[in-house]
């Protein structure tokens, strides 16, 4: 007879949420979702290409983000506004002396683009092109609400 040992059964887990050994996988997901999105664009990309790519389930997509729109909120604030805060922040430093200003943001965008490959094709394709998914929200985010006269990353350097 082929049994499986009284301790196989304990060592299954029941079905729910992750364990916590499994690593990062919500960070595996933003990472997927980001090299797929500067690759095919964000409204080519379902998000089961996104789970494929991270090798989870879709449902582990849709619990930890619960849908496309709340991925890219999480692909904004966690990936590509703190980059952009980081650069206004060093910008900030400056002082104002445009010769800095220019040194700056070039050595800041070197190592930026460095850093980040996926940045220049994500930037091209989603937030300046016409249309583009993240254009609007990255706006915001940048320059703030008009209405509102928020600025909150732009604040940074010219306050």
């Amino acid at each position: 007879m082929n049994r499986k040992p009284a301790n196989a059964a304990a060592k299954r887990r029941a079905p729910g949420r992750p364990v916590k050994t499994a690593g990062d996988q919500r960070d595996r997901l933003l990472e997927a979702a980001i090299a797929l999105f500067s690759k095919q664009g964000v409204a080519v990309t379902p998000l089961s290409a996104i789970a494929r790519k991270a090798r989870v389930t879709p449902a582990l997509v849709h619990y930890y983000f619960g849908n496309r729109e709340q991925l890219l909120d999480a692909l904004m604030n966690e990936r590509i506004v703190p980059l952009i805060a980081d650069m206004a922040a060093r910008l900030a430093e400056t002082g104002g002396d445009p010769a800095a200003l220019v040194r700056t943001f070039v050595a800041t965008i070197i190592r930026l683009l460095a850093d980040n490959p996926w940045l220049p094709s994500l930037w091209v394709r989603e937030v300046l092109s016409e249309g583009g998914a993240l254009r609007e929200q990255l706006m915001k985010r940048i320059v703030g609400d008009p209405d509102g006269g928020k600025y909150p990353v732009v604040g940074l350097v010219f306050e």
